[in-house]
């Protein structure tokens, strides 16, 4: 919103819908409906950034109605538009600079196909950028740890893919590993080294490292959790001590945290509810400088979980 303060947004199976959640100092709002899918389609995934270019977050929803909607506060309520068809069911959105050329787009994919959209001060416009057979999550960012940034799309179907801009055409490459149902890629220094990584949460329960070598990427396996799937993988200091950890939400209902400790990994188990941990992102909800994680559960409670760590 206009106010400058962090909330929690969450998009919905059964109804469709976008529900925004406000710490008032002492408890949670009861959620309200700030927008969503006209045909009560699911959410299946939403993401916050300046999509447009102009420094200004606004929510990017990706609806099995095959679109993606931009939602925004202004000081006369809320706002939706559609941004445009992925050409299928809507998976997920990223905002980021695509191009290396300066300009902030929204990079969207559906279960084959990846798009661009840039905001041209007016309305939306659309192209395709290609074929990504079974595409289901997408990140964009500098994941070969240099000066560039590239789009990378986890498949269900057939790994992940990193897409590269030369200026005047896109190229889309495999990064080598085999299809394991991979649903989301992020990326970040989750070894806390300093070098940037990307990561792949897989549904057969591993997290599949990549680290670009100079000449080509090479990947290596997370230990898997026991009985977890992993739907989602992020980077950031969630303890707030300046110690990046790679975290993950689960089929299972739990989220897990994996520490790097110079030679192995270990992992932590973060609890969580019964049922698919379906939605999970990280951020200052409270507004009081303390990063948490937020986790969507789907089943029989259908509950938002906080996860705060709290030093012993």
């Amino acid at each position: 919103q206009i106010d400058g303060k962090e909330r929690v947004y969450v998009g919905t199976i059964g109804t469709g819908r976008m529900l925004e959640y406000s710490w008032n100092g002492s408890s949670w709002s009861s959620p309200v409906d700030v927008g969503g899918s006209p045909s009560g389609s699911e959410i299946h995934n939403v993401t916050i950034g300046p999509g447009r270019g102009d420094g200004k977050d606004r929510l990017y929803a990706a609806s099995l109605d095959n679109n993606i909607y931009e939602i925004w506060h202004d000081d006369t309520g809320w706002h939706q538009i559609v941004v445009g068809s992925v050409g299928g069911q809507a998976m997920h959105a990223a905002v980021g600079i695509g191009r290396n050329d300066g300009i902030t787009r929204l990079y969207g994919v559906s279960t084959g196909q990846l798009y661009e959209f840039t905001w041209n001060g007016t309305n939306w416009t659309r192209i395709l950028i290609g074929n990504t057979p079974g595409s289901h999550g997408i990140a964009v960012g500098k994941g070969r740890n240099d000066a560039q940034n590239y789009v990378y799309v986890a498949s269900i179907s057939s790994g992940t893919y990193e897409v590269s801009f030369n200026g005047t055409a896109w190229s889309i490459a495999s990064m080598g590993n085999p299809g394991n149902d991979d649903r989301d890629v992020e990326l970040g220094a989750g070894r806390n080294d300093g070098i940037t990584r990307v990561y792949s949460a897989m549904l057969d329960g591993r997290i599949r490292e990549f680290t670009w070598n100079g000449s080509s990427w090479t990947n290596s396996l997370l230990p898997a959790p026991p009985g977890g799937q992993q739907i989602h993988a992020y980077i950031t200091a969630g303890r707030n001590d300046g110690v990046n950890r790679v975290y993950t939400s689960s089929g299972n209902g739990k989220a897990y945290e994996y520490t790097w400790d110079g030679s192995s990994w270990s992992i932590y188990n973060m609890g969580g509810g019964p049922d698919y941990m379906y939605g999970f992102h990280f951020g200052k909800g409270r507004n009081d400088g303390l990063i948490r994680f937020y986790g969507a559960d789907r089943g029989s409670v259908n509950r938002v979980y906080e996860y705060t760590w709290v030093a012993p």
